[in-house]
């Protein structure tokens, strides 16, 4: 066998075999990287410690909890119409043997994290995610009228001319997540002072109004007296907009690092279950790498 591909790698021609040998090295490049990815996210995972939300510092952090959704309109995953906090689904057709994309998108809702001490919001815009529940079935239409099945191997004997994928993050299931924890909102008398500092200015701006309502000695000026009550009154004002409080509603949100090189992970299960995960496919990119390597070399040895 060897020898009959050594003879075809000989005397293919120049165009053909500089082609094959293009697409084996961007395989190297792309099996090297992500083997590389791979076990460095390993490492990491390893190396940062779980923090408890409570506790969490802003910035880049590690932890891990249950997947809950926020109070409103249920997220529902497209093709199987099954309650979750994150779904990302794809439809292809077969046409003349070849799978062509129809449709497909990745949910974009902000959902929970909640430790037991903490919670926080989860937006998983740019996550590198690692789904609860991950199906592929076929069917008729472009539309699946059945869940999914069947299941491991039969996948693989199942027809149909589309083919269904459809992958969840189910409510209620262990989440690890790696990113960047933010508070927003939450900026307490300061904002709120803020606003009615520009109230204030608004206020002074129409200095016939200001005196109508405040110069109650009615001598033209707002004296230090009339002046406190202009105040209050525009910090009353401020407050009411933030309902009364006058502090915004604190959000911790974990997402997106604006630091490059800083990953983003979602993982449904334990820590030890994403490093098991990396590892695998870290060793099974780089052996395939490995193998592209070996055989380029030999086809450059046996053709030069």
């Amino acid at each position: 066998m060897l020898a009959a591909l050594a003879g075809a790698l000989r005397t293919a021609a120049p165009a053909e075999f500089w082609l094959w040998a293009g697409g084996g090295c961007a395989y190297l490049l792309w099996a090297a990287r992500t083997a590389f990815v791979a076990l460095t996210y390993r490492r990491l995972i390893q190396d940062t410690p779980t923090t408890r939300l409570r506790a969490a510092a802003q910035g880049f952090v590690e932890v891990s909890g249950t997947a809950r959704l926020f109070e409103g309109e249920p997220v529902l995953a497209p093709l199987t119409n099954r309650p979750c906090c994150w779904y990302r689904y794809r439809v292809d057709h077969r046409v003349d043997d070849e799978w062509r994309k129809v449709d497909g998108s990745t949910s974009e809702e902000i959902f929970m994290l909640d430790d037991g001490d903490g919670r926080c919001a989860i937006d998983p815009d740019g996550a590198t995610v690692t789904p609860s529940v991950s199906h592929v079935w076929y069917g008729a239409t472009s539309y699946p009228s059945q869940p999914p099945r069947p299941r491991g191997l039969a996948v693989w004997f199942a027809r149909g001319k589309y083919r269904y994928r459809e992958e969840r993050i189910d409510i209620g299931c262990e989440l690890y997540a790696v990113g960047y924890l933010r508070t927003h909102g939450g900026a307490g008398p300061e904002l709120a002072q803020a606003d009615a500092a520009q109230i204030l200015r608004e206020w002074k701006a129409d200095r016939t109004s200001l005196l109508a309502r405040y110069d109650t000695d009615g001598n033209g000026e707002i004296d230090l007296q009339e002046w406190e009550r202009v105040r209050a009154d525009a910090q009353a004002v401020a407050n009411a907009a933030m309902g009364g409080t006058g502090v915004p509603p604190a959000v911790d949100v974990l997402s997106r690092s604006p630091q490059r090189g800083q990953p983003f992970l979602l993982a449904a299960g334990s820590q030890e279950r994403l490093a098991s995960s990396q590892h695998r496919r870290g060793l099974l990119a780089f052996g395939s790498a490995l193998a592209v390597a070996v055989a380029l070399l030999w086809a450059l040895n046996v053709r030069f």
